[in-house]
Formats: C-alpha cells, sequence, structure tokens
C-alpha cells in the first residue's frame, strides 16, 4: 500500500503488487485510470525484506514503511488498521484480505 498527499490534507492510498502493479483493492485504485502508476520507490527491494522481517510470526500486522532520499525509514507496526472499518476498501477486498489470515489454532474454521 502506498500512501500519497499526507501533508497536503488530501491522503489517498494506492495498493501495488511486487512488481509494482496497481492492484484496484480500494476506491481510489478501482477509480484510477488504466494507466496510473507512481514512481517505484528506489528501496522497494529492501522494504518489502524489512516489512517480511518484521512480521514474520505474526498472523496479520501492517508494516509502515517510508522512502525519503533514498533511505528507509520505520514508522509503526499497526496489528488492526482503522480498527477494521476502513471506508477506502472496497468490501471485496475485506473478504479477499480475511482469506488470507490464518489465526493459530483455528485451522479448520
Amino acid at each position: 500500500m502506498v500512501r500519497v498527499g499526507r501533508s497536503s490534507g488530501n491522503t489517498q492510498f494506492y495498493f501495488f503488487d511486487k512488481e509494482w502493479r496497481l492492484l484496484r483493492l480500494n476506491i481510489k485504485g478501482r477509480d484510477a485510470p488504466e494507466n496510473f502508476t507512481l514512481p517505484k520507490p528506489k528501496c522497494i527491494d529492501e522494504m518489502f525484506s524489512l516489512a517480511e522481517k518484521l512480521s514474520k510470526g505474526y498472523p496479520f500486522v501492517r508494516v509502515d514503511l517510508y522512502e525519503s532520499c533514498g533511505r528507509v525509514y520505520f514508522g509503526e507496526m499497526t496489528f488492526y488498521p482503522q480498527s477494521g472499518f476502513d471506508a477506502n476498501l472496497l468490501p471485496e477486498t475485506d473478504i479477499r484480505f480475511g482469506k488470507l489470515i490464518q489465526l493459530p489454532g483455528l485451522e479448520g474454521m
């Protein structure tokens, strides 16, 4: 997920996969033009590696990392973004993400 416009008061979120293809998982992404893209962070590989290391062992966590001047900065780890009520996510995205979560002790439920 990429956040843009934070300081302008017009924050927008977009989801990209590891190959930097736009995923239309939220309202802004769904409504973006077909050829929409954002500049790929220079240290995206390092960011993915750090996020994977920091999230290891957790069924779900959002790892916030920032890139500035070619360096990676850690923001926070969030275990329940928007308390689970993110109005920007499409309902089918909630279902898609929910199916990916495997909670320990609840296998087969």
